[in-house]
């Protein structure tokens, strides 16, 4: 069995959201049936709120008995802020991950992307419609879209990802949608590749571990 959080841990959280990805540094104070309470360490001129019904990512690491450090993390979603406390979603144990045993590790991101329907016509045949990919692995994506898409379509899906701040490249997948969430404004949803050529594959998979190289520097809490 894995590592799962206590009540005094340290936890780093950042809005999935945030453009600058930012990561604030917070305490597990009380655990709840189906929730956790944290309080957010920040100085007086850096409070701010938490928006309700936002994703967050939680990192937080544990030392073994041979003082070894392993970095976890998880999901939530944020219930309610008042005054510098959260209460976010409790995630389940099998939703504690360890970096180092994720297949295919997931960042978020902020990529504009085309993609069209091919599983069914729609009013337009083969429409191109815009997208932003919000999160990203080399099994699939989320987006969010003015389109409206349902479960079990087949799109293509284009976008340039940028391995430096001078090099992009094309990339073309296709993928069927897995989960789809409706607003008023745009959808949101998530679809799992299931047709992309292995240097895509790699080239995501290369950025996803760049991201996360970045990010460990960022945790200050790790050894």
């Amino acid at each position: 069995m894995g590592a799962y959080p206590e009540i005094g841990y340290e936890i780093k959280v950042q809005m999935v959201k945030d453009p600058e990805q930012k990561l604030y540094s917070s305490t597990l104070c009380a655990i709840e049936e189906d929730a956790f309470v944290i309080e957010l360490i920040l100085k007086p001129e850096e409070q701010f709120s938490l928006p309700v019904d936002e994703t967050i990512v939680a990192y937080f690491n544990v030392t073994n008995q041979y003082f070894e450090r392993s970095l976890y993390e998880f999901t939530a979603t944020i219930l309610s802020f008042h005054e510098g406390f959260s209460k976010i979603t409790r995630p389940a144990e099998q939703e504690v991950i360890r970096f180092q045993r994720r297949n295919y590790l997931r960042f978020p991101c902020d990529i504009e992307a085309t993609f069209k329907i091919v599983s069914r016509k729609d009013n337009n045949g083969t429409k191109i419609n815009k997208a932003t990919i919000v999160n990203l692995s080399a099994s699939g994506a989320d987006l969010e879209s003015r389109k409206e898409v349902f479960l079990k379509d087949s799109i293509e899906l284009y976008f340039k990802y940028a391995k430096d701040s001078t090099n992009s490249v094309s990339i073309t997948v296709t993928g069927e949608v897995v989960r789809v969430n409706f607003s008023d404004i745009a959808s949101s949803f998530a679809i799992k590749f299931t047709d992309i050529s292995e240097n895509d594959r790699r080239i995501i998979m290369d950025g996803a571990d760049d991201y996360f190289r970045r990010l460990k520097k960022r945790l200050v809490f790790i050894a």
